[in-house]
């Protein structure tokens, strides 16, 4: 546990002067500012300010995660993946603590991306009418909804290419669109790409009274499956390394 909480010490050292935390900040900021300004105009009500707003987020959550694990790889790359093949964790454990440190930064920029635009709902434009639990559920919803696409595009930029893992994460956002529709009614649950607009959206409509469709049970299956596949993987990949090692 300590070499993990190291390596996760590590790897928020490693991003410290890098466009990533940039990026978590400069990302949600922006986009809760350019809404204010249009909902400012448009006069449109609460709700629907607020639903337009946790949608957006969730409709560019893919491709974002995709954008920000390809920047991550691409340090690996210029430290030609000392962090993998010279730590002292391993592949399995540094990704993890790699994947981790992603999802705890995409959280805190969630809350900055929805705690901006809620304080600007309630003293910039004068709408009090919500309680300031649902910004918070809204913005859980959100955040939890993510969390398996960081495994997947680490793994992808890691197998693959940086490449295919930001025209994977644009395919998931249009499907993520397509799914907030009536289109995804009795499948979102089974494509995480949707999660988190989806997430958001049952969050709103619990709030409203008009029911909700969540399948608990399937997310967790769906998430422990991703993550084991992507840890056998990598043990493999350790194990394949560490023979090649040895017979050299």
């Amino acid at each position: 546990m300590r070499q993990f909480v190291r390596l996760c010490i590590g790897e928020c050292y490693k991003t410290k002067h890098t466009i990533i935390p940039a990026l978590h900040i400069g990302i949600p900021l922006v986009g809760s500012v350019a809404l204010l300004l249009y909902h400012h105009f448009s006069k449109v009500e609460t709700m629907v300010q607020l639903s337009t707003f946790s949608q957006l987020i969730g409709l560019a959550f893919p491709f974002i995660v995709s954008l920000v694990c390809a920047c991550q790889i691409a340090l690996e790359e210029g430290n030609h993946f000392q962090t993998f093949l010279g730590g002292s964790g391993g592949w399995l454990h540094s990704f993890w603590a790699k994947c981790l440190v992603l999802q705890i930064a995409g959280g805190a920029s969630v809350v900055i991306g929805m705690g901006s635009f809620a304080l600007g709902e309630s003293y910039l434009l004068g709408n009090v009418d919500l309680p300031s639990i649902l910004y918070m559920e809204i913005a859980a919803g959100l955040w939890l909804g993510s969390l398996i696409q960081y495994p997947i595009h680490l793994f992808l930029n890691l197998r693959f290419s940086q490449s295919v893992s930001m025209g994977i994460g644009v395919i998931q956002s249009v499907l993520a669109a397509l799914l907030i529709t009536g289109l995804g009614e009795g499948i979102w649950q089974f494509l995480p790409c949707s999660w988190s607009i989806r997430f958001s959206a049952e969050i709103l409509k619990r709030f409203l009274g008009l029911g909700t469709d969540f399948g608990r049970g399937i997310f967790g299956l769906i998430s422990i499956s991703v993550c084991a596949i992507i840890s056998l993987w990598f043990q493999y990949r350790g194990e394949l390394a560490a023979a090649s090692a040895h017979a050299e």
